[in-house]
């Protein structure tokens, strides 16, 4: 029966090693290598099983959950259920943001006829209005940063003078505006 060592002896022995990172590092190259060797030798099944009856004689086995069908039903509910809370969390923190006034007219309007527009030259990752609701909040909020709130009437007017300036612009490297 091989010698063990006391709590006290190990702690002075750790405490030994760690005050000295090169003769730590060695300790766990070396331990490393001696476990390498047992899986070698032993092989990963029987050490595998070993740990296992371990486990069953202690009660912790097993730790996965039985894939019942009342266990799956109730998962999905429970996902259904977060999902909700979630999209209901991130529905409050939009209408929130929303209470701030147009950007070009100034008025203040309700929240639902305030609108996010992404700006010009920014990289729209997602519509707010259709992801918003399923994506992390922090996620949500760094999609927002990229965007100016204005009413819906405001928000109709900078899309329309987008696209015509994006027309005239195609026009003009066409050469058909000259």
């Amino acid at each position: 029966m091989p010698q063990v060592a006391t709590k006290a002896q190990n702690e002075w022995f750790f405490h030994k090693l760690k005050a000295d990172p090169e003769q730590y590092a060695d300790y766990l190259r070396r331990a490393r290598e001696r476990r390498r060797a047992y899986h070698a030798r032993v092989g990963d099944d029987v050490i595998n099983a070993r740990a296992r009856a371990k486990a069953e004689e202690r009660g912790h086995w097993p730790k996965v959950k039985r894939r019942t069908p009342e266990w799956k039903a109730s998962q999905k509910k429970l996902k259904k259920i977060q999902k909700a809370k979630k999209a209901e969390a991130n529905r409050r923190l939009i209408r929130n943001l929303k209470r701030h006034p147009c950007r070009d007219c100034r008025r203040l309007w309700p929240y639902y006829v305030m609108q996010f527009d992404h700006r010009e030259g920014e990289v729209k990752c997602f519509e707010i209005s259709n992801k918003g609701l399923k994506c992390a909040p922090a996620r949500l909020l760094a999609e927002i940063a990229k965007c100016d709130l204005a009413c819906g009437n405001c928000h109709a007017i900078r899309t329309h003078k987008r696209r015509l300036a994006l027309v005239a612009r195609e026009m003009w490297e066409q050469g058909v505006g000259v």
